[in-house]
């Protein structure tokens, strides 16, 4: 639920939401985005039939003046976000060609290249190798020192101690406890 109103596809019922100290209303998901709220669901949310750049920006792609996409643009542009993310993957390279844990870091990317003030990950060490979650924590603690706030959701609480600097526990919409 909480990852829904920060999506801005549900309306709080009750509360305040605020975002770097500004009380906000998020709407709908292109608000969300505006404020700068990326979320990567658990579930792969990509395309396995265009590129890694076309996923990365789709419906956002540079265009020049007359609506053609600025192709070496796009791709430096996901260059640089598969950098911040240590992803090793090809901007060129088909979706379908890589692995789960790449395209995990791929959706990260994806989520960064809004300039996210806040990223929500949903379980996202739930499908790759303990080796690849154990890089993810050090990448999140990058983008934390970087002043990115992370949202972290996971049953797996030694994967959350290891990153989080304050836990706060909901159960049926409710915080139980910070």
């Amino acid at each position: 639920t909480l990852m829904k109103i920060l999506a801005g596809n549900y309306q709080q019922t009750s509360g305040k939401l605020f975002i770097r100290g500004k009380e906000v209303l998020l709407k709908n998901p292109f608000m969300a985005e505006r404020q700068g709220v990326a979320i990567v669901y658990q579930e792969l949310c990509l395309s396995d039939t265009i590129t890694v750049a076309e996923n990365m920006f789709m419906g956002r792609e540079p265009v020049n003046a007359i609506g053609l996409i600025k192709r070496k643009q796009l791709h430096q542009d996901t260059q640089k976000y598969l950098d911040m993310v240590k992803c090793k993957v090809q901007p060129d390279q088909l979706t379908k060609l890589l692995t789960i844990s790449e395209m995990q870091m791929v959706q990260i990317a994806k989520a960064l290249s809004i300039n996210a003030k806040i990223l929500v990950l949903d379980e996202p060490c739930s499908s790759i190798s303990e080796e690849d979650s154990e890089r993810l924590f050090e990448i999140l603690k990058d983008l934390r020192d970087r002043g990115i706030g992370i949202i972290y959701i996971d049953h797996r609480l030694e994967n959350i101690f290891k990153i989080a600097n304050r836990v706060t526990v909901f159960r049926d919409g409710e915080r139980v406890a910070t």
